[in-house]
């Protein structure tokens, strides 16, 4: 049984399979949610931690 969960778009409820954090009505978002987080992970500094 695959991973589930929900899509992160406000009000939207739809089912989306692990890893993917967007259902494919908001697919187009994806990259750019992805993109932040990788900013977030790739941080030098520790002040925010």
């Amino acid at each position: 049984m695959p991973m589930t969960g929900r899509c992160r778009e406000p009000n939207c409820h739809a089912v989306v399979v692990r890893p993917l954090h967007y259902c494919t009505k908001h697919a187009d978002k994806e990259a750019a949610y992805q993109a932040s987080r990788e900013r977030w992970t790739n941080r030098n500094d520790n002040t925010k931690r």
